[in-house]
């Protein structure tokens, strides 16, 4: 069984400013790793103290994945009608990277969140080439999926 730890910001300003309780979560998260916790969590949520302080999930995570070696980051919502796709999708690859991941584990989870926000731009299900070096090796090996 694996353990998360899940944010959902549902104070205001006149309990607790933003700064305080972001300082407060990324020590949160610094703690839960070597509990054994598995993943971070946060939801995007706009215009309202129910959520407020959580209108970009990427940042925060970002910041999450910087003081974390292998914790997971996680997404539990993002509205898409509030975000262009094409950036979303390049924050979500790039957000793979800084968890350790490579440029494969990047462009399918880009692939993925393209395939969610911007489903006419193809992405997943579709066909293409791919290069892959393998510094352990020094090889390289080109693969033809197309359909």
């Amino acid at each position: 069984m694996e353990f998360g730890i899940q944010f959902f910001p549902d104070v205001g300003p006149q309990h607790k400013y933003a700064d305080q309780y972001f300082r407060e979560a990324l020590e949160l998260v610094r703690q839960a790793e070597p509990l054994g916790y598995t993943h971070v969590r946060i939801v995007e949520h706009h215009f309202h103290y129910y959520g407020g302080y959580s209108p970009n999930p990427i940042v925060f995570l970002s910041a999450a994945a910087a003081i974390t070696n292998k914790m997971r980051m996680v997404t539990g919502a993002v509205l898409p009608s509030f975000n262009n796709p094409l950036k979303l999708a390049g924050e979500i690859g790039l957000n793979m990277l800084k968890q350790g991941g490579n440029a494969v584990d990047a462009a399918v989870a880009t692939g993925f969140a393209l395939a969610v926000t911007l489903p006419r731009a193809g992405n997943v299900g579709g066909g293409g080439f791919m290069l892959i070096h393998l510094a352990e090796t020094d090889e390289q090996i080109f693969i033809d999926y197309r359909e």
